[in-house]
């Protein structure tokens, strides 16, 4: 059998790196609580209650007996902030503002939990197991047989969501609040991450959801999205083999749980917080 060892070692050092800090060695732990002024508890607001602004809209999917749900999120219009393709020198500013117009489309309540992936897949390549867990170490490339195996059954179009579309539905869509975690403006209310994973995977559903009635857009495990190659994104041919990664997951930083942080890595990479959400 041959062993990738870069992906290995890749999976491997970020735990190591994650435990480390994790001990609470004086000057570390100093270190690793600053990411913690991105959510500041005497302004942190109050649980969103979704039943207040209007009913959550969307439907329940039944596969070999397992049930999800896909919300439904109105299109609208995102600012979202790209590389700047005219950073030429260190004078540029190195993000600008891309306006980005999205049509109505359909994003899964959770992360693809274990049991369903088991359902289609038959097998489960999660270091945390646990039916209502996300589904862990999945590749970016081992999602499409899986994408094929549901659609064939429901009869649908399931996809991975555009990482436009992911941010969008992570700000709480038309409903924003515009707050920087999806949901809040403290981590801890929505997100695993981690300060506060015990280095571990959690059920979905555990945290405050945003807006939309999404669970675990910050934190848990990070999620895999598909690249439009717009303006300020890396064409294909450029990006090589690498995909983006957005929502931070339970090994990171506060500051990779914000909406709008992403993070490129290569389609065949795995790690232990690594999973992803249906679109459709």
């Amino acid at each position: 059998m041959n062993i990738d060892l870069s992906v290995f070692h890749f999976s491997l050092a970020k735990r190591v790196l994650a435990g480390a800090f994790l001990l609470c060695i004086p000057m570390l732990a100093v270190a690793q609580q600053q990411p913690d002024s991105l959510s500041a508890p005497a302004d942190s607001v109050a649980p969103l209650q979704l039943g207040a602004i209007g009913p959550i809209s969307g439907n329940i999917i039944n596969v070999e007996g397992i049930t999800f749900k896909m919300i439904t999120v109105e299109g609208g219009r995102l600012q979202m902030e790209v590389e700047n393709p005219e950073a030429t020198d260190s004078l540029a500013p190195k993000t600008i503002i891309r306006e980005v117009s999205l049509h109505d489309f359909f994003i899964g309540e959770t992360e693809v939990t274990q049991e369903l992936w088991v359902a289609l897949m038959g097998y489960n390549p999660s270091r945390d197991k646990g039916p209502q867990k996300p589904v862990q170490g999945v590749r970016y490339v081992d999602i499409g047989l899986f994408l094929m195996k549901l659609n064939a059954i429901t009869r649908r179009h399931f996809r991975l969501p555009t990482e436009e579309e992911w941010e969008y539905a992570a700000r709480g869509g038309r409903r924003t609040r515009n707050l920087p975690m999806a949901g809040s403006n403290d981590i801890n209310d929505v997100g695993w991450y981690c300060n506060n994973s015990g280095n571990q995977a959690h059920d979905v559903k555990g945290k405050w959801s945003n807006e939309l009635g999404l669970y675990d857009m910050s934190g848990n495990v990070s999620e895999w999205c598909t690249v439009s190659g717009g303006v300020g994104q890396r064409s294909a041919s450029t990006r090589g083999h690498r995909q983006v990664l957005r929502g931070g997951g339970y090994l990171d930083f506060a500051s990779h749980c914000l909406v709008n942080d992403r993070q490129e890595s290569p389609s065949t990479i795995w790690a232990d917080d690594i999973g992803f959400r249906l679109a459709e």
